[in-house]
């Protein structure tokens, strides 16, 4: 009966909050990140509303217009869309840009710039595939290119390049979500995509779903993973690339890098994107919420209703 209880007043009453914040980087400060998994000081960016959450946040630069694109979870739906804020008005109060859109969830909106194009792979798993987009300077928007991977659910996909070969690291939804790391390649961000020759090349419930992009620090490629031991989104390795083959793969964690327990965000840190001498992260705070017992009353009613016309129909 406890248990019960419990259980309902955690899924009621508890809002799982996501914010974004960023870091910015002195001498120094990037080789204690991989060598100690120590932040600096963390700017949070203002709230958007009560009932929804900005998570997964990433770089691209336009014209000039350095912007962070990330993640907005709408709590009542339980959707998320791709949106993007000025990096430069970061801790501001700002409305922000609606940049993907789709009637399925997105999330981890992977960004990455190749040949002068800047290119986005939001995590579409729902929809069964991984969708690659590009950005239309003229238009200012998202273009749908291709869908690189059919019939696979991936998520979290990171693409990264190394000697003319582009690499996919993802876990798959429904079989090793949190600790089975897949990669696939390709010679082509476009082109034939074929399933790594040791998948999958970990199986480490500490260190495979990913957490962010491939960044560089003193000649060595680190790659940021969630570390899933204690439940979802705890908390971040960091991974330093060793071999990394169509038919080998091998890395090495050197770090692990948690959320500040006396920060405003202290229950949980799940992404780390590190540009130039900027590094965004995002954290999770758990806590009574007023407005998401009401909103979920009133969608549970709304739904009874639905129901109860369709009976009589």
């Amino acid at each position: 009966m406890i248990n019960g209880l419990r259980r309902l007043y955690r899924k009621y009453c508890i809002l799982r909050e996501w914010n974004i914040g960023i870091v910015k980087a002195i001498p120094g400060d990037l080789e204690k990140l991989v060598a100690e998994g120590r932040l600096g000081t963390v700017t949070w960016c203002p709230r958007a509303s009560p009932l929804s959450s900005r998570a997964d946040p990433f770089v691209w630069a336009v014209n000039g217009d350095p912007r962070v694109i990330f993640e907005q979870i709408d709590h009542w739906s339980g959707r998320g869309h791709i949106r993007s804020l000025s990096l430069p008005r970061f801790s501001r109060l700002q409305r922000g840009r609606t940049e993907i859109v789709q009637p399925y969830h997105l999330s981890y909106p992977h960004i990455v710039p190749f040949e002068g194009v800047w290119y986005c792979t939001p995590e579409s798993a729902r929809a069964g595939g991984v969708d690659l987009y590009a950005w239309n300077p003229e238009m200012r928007s998202w273009g749908f290119k291709s869908r690189l991977i059919h019939d696979a659910r991936i998520l979290d996909a990171t693409l990264f390049r190394r000697e003319r070969i582009w690499y996919l690291f993802g876990t798959l939804r429904g079989d090793g979500s949190y600790d089975k790391l897949r990669i696939w390649w390709s010679n082509a961000l476009d082109g034939e995509w074929r399933p790594h020759a040791r998948n999958p090349v970990k199986v480490d419930i500490r260190s495979a779903r990913s957490a962010g992009p491939v960044f560089e620090i003193g000649g060595r490629c680190y790659r940021p993973a969630q570390d899933c031991t204690n439940g979802y989104g705890r908390a971040v390795t960091l991974n330093r690339i060793d071999v990394l083959t169509p038919t080998e793969f091998s890395e090495t964690t050197v770090s692990r890098v948690q959320p500040d327990p006396k920060g405003p965000y202290p229950d949980g840190l799940h992404t780390i994107a590190v540009f130039g001498d900027t590094v965004l992260i995002d954290g999770r705070r758990l806590g009574f919420s007023t407005a998401l017992v009401l909103m979920k009353v009133i969608r549970r009613l709304a739904r009874y209703s639905g129901f109860s016309k369709r009976s009589k129909q």
